[in-house]
């Protein structure tokens, strides 16, 4: 509380989320700064190889997740020290422009270049039915990154999004709801699979160019971020393509599962809303605060 982390540059990409508290980030050096202030559910990218220094303005700890493009970069050059102390500036993608964290353009149907979304997690998203169901997401283009390529998506209570792979990593933070995941190398039959659980703060992250699919069995929409490579393999030469499993080749199984999974969770809330009902002293077995535990202040906000 009332701290900063050290001041630092860095030659990798950066994106960072606000998981609790919050507070704010100094970008530049000299007398030109930009202020960004960030909280919980906030989303900013940091300007490739720009001094920056993150301070706490909450009464207590904060906390920041960081998505990177290090370890690519490190296994590139295979030298730290030039990760660290580059002393190069890249004007092509920051140049202490004032409106550089406050400017925001729609430059496609579902795309906004921008770099700071004051909180994800009511921010818009816009209907996808190719995806399946009541599917909706917003891709966002974010310092002129080339690798780290984030997204949102949410899609209907009582409803999944249809089976896919692609030939980049993703690494997904559930931001509300409940439900899960399945994924397979080579399909996605029961018997192929992993199943894996989530709930708002849960990170996800599939095998590479693995098969998967994303339930939702929670009584709210269910909304994650996402970060991938976006094309960026596909600019290496990588000979792979996005694989979709339309809904008319879809194994039935996976509905019947998924309809098996319902039920299973609804009777695990009546059991839960008999549990409280029993108790005369109503409380949260998991409220520690910060996005990872403030489902209810979503709940409230999604109304």
């Amino acid at each position: 509380p009332g701290k900063a982390l050290a001041p630092r540059k860095n030659f990798f990409e950066q994106v960072f989320i606000g998981l609790r508290g919050n507070g704010y980030t100094l970008f530049g050096e000299g007398p030109r700064k930009n202020k960004v202030e960030w909280g919980e559910g906030s989303l900013f990218a940091g300007p490739l190889n720009v001094m920056h220094r993150h301070y706490n303005a909450s009464s207590k700890p904060a906390r920041l997740l960081a998505i990177t493009s290090f370890p690519f970069m490190l296994q590139v050059f295979g030298n730290l020290g030039l990760v660290n102390n580059l002393n190069f500036q890249f004007t092509d993608r920051y140049n202490g422009a004032p409106d550089y964290f406050t400017k925001t353009e729609r430059v496609r149907k579902r795309w906004d270049k921008t770099n700071f979304i004051k909180d994800i997690r009511t921010a818009e998203v816009v209907p996808w039915p190719e995806r399946g169901g009541e599917n909706a997401s917003i891709f966002w283009d974010m310092s002129g990154n080339t690798i780290l390529e984030p997204h949102m998506s949410e899609f209907e209570t009582g409803g999944y999004k249809l089976g896919h792979r692609h030939p980049y990593e993703a690494i997904i933070l559930t931001l509300n709801g409940q439900g899960f995941s399945i994924a397979g190398k080579e399909s996605l039959k029961e018997s192929d699979t992993v199943k894996i659980d989530w709930k708002a703060g849960s990170l996800v992250s599939p095998p590479y160019f693995w098969y998967h699919q994303h339930f939702n069995t929670g009584t709210v929409k269910a909304r994650y971020f996402a970060m991938t490579e976006g094309d960026f393999p596909k600019r290496l030469g990588i000979p792979l393509q996005v694989e979709q499993i339309e809904a008319d080749h879809e194994d039935p199984a996976i509905k019947k599962r998924f309809e098996d999974e319902l039920r299973k969770t609804q009777a695990a809330k009546m059991r839960a809303e008999v549990h409280h009902h029993d108790n005369h002293e109503s409380h949260d077995h998991n409220d520690h605060g910060g996005i990872m535990f403030a489902e209810r202040d979503w709940k409230r906000k999604l109304v």
